[in-house]
């Protein structure tokens, strides 16, 4: 019975693939990312980061160039974590630019009509 559980909910090289991809497409940056995706991305990244650091930490790793490989992959998500920081600051930064112009012309608009 454990056995036939094994096998129906194996994963395959395929599933695997297609999961990779996702994970990666999750990390990407675009323009048109809302705060709160940044943020997502940021706390996905921070996990993934921590999976790797674990996986590294657990001894699953066969050989010095493959810990290597992903110490560089650590440090290459570690940046695009910070990138993911500066773009959610720049966003912020905007909308609280937007917000006091508006607000401007909103005292403008109030005082003018007195």
């Amino acid at each position: 019975m454990i056995q036939a559980k094994e096998i129906e909910n194996k994963i395959n090289e395929k599933e695997l693939k297609s999961l990779s991809v996702k994970i990666f497409r999750s990390f990407l940056i675009s323009k048109t990312h809302s705060v709160k995706t940044i943020e997502n991305k940021d706390r996905l990244l921070s996990a993934f980061i921590d999976f790797l650091s674990k996986y590294i930490e657990g001894d699953l790793i066969e050989n010095d160039k493959e810990k290597t490989d992903f110490l560089d992959s650590i440090d290459k998500l570690i940046l695009q974590k910070e990138v993911l920081q500066l773009k959610r600051n720049e966003l912020i930064a905007s909308h609280i630019k937007t917000a006091s112009t508006r607000l401007g012309k909103k005292s403008q608009s109030a005082f003018s009509k007195k």
